[in-house]
């Protein structure tokens, strides 16, 4: 199967849009450089390496089969393909959840950029 450079890039924008991710804190958390991350996000990076991959799609906690082709597991152990539905409601619960989730990974993100454990 071949992997789709546009269709990749559209299900990393659309999951950092859902997470409120900015292309510097995705770099923070898949250890990518940012230039790195920016020109696969601008379409000039055409054939991104395996370890690419992999921290990305480790960073929104997806699997790499949902990054690269659409399907796979997301960290909460859901089968998605493709988003045929949207899989974060808007429930006071989910809403706290994803609020809780964002501080975490701003939290992350800052330590890694500071190099803090």
């Amino acid at each position: 199967m071949q992997m789709n450079i546009k269709e990749i890039v559209q299900r990393i924008e659309n999951i950092m849009e859902e997470k409120d991710m900015s292309p510097t804190v995705l770099a923070a958390l898949s250890g990518i450089a940012l230039p790195n991350i920016t020109r696969l996000l601008n379409g000039e990076r055409k054939r991104p390496s395996l370890n690419v991959m992999s921290g990305i799609a480790s960073a929104l906690e997806v699997s790499l089969d949902y990054l690269c082709y659409g399907n796979g597991f997301l960290r909460n152990g859901m089968y998605i393909r493709e988003r045929t539905e949207q899989y974060l409601d808007n429930t006071p619960v989910q809403i706290l959840k994803r609020l809780e989730y964002k501080i975490l990974q701003e939290l992350k993100a800052a330590q890694n950029l500071l190099g803090v454990e």
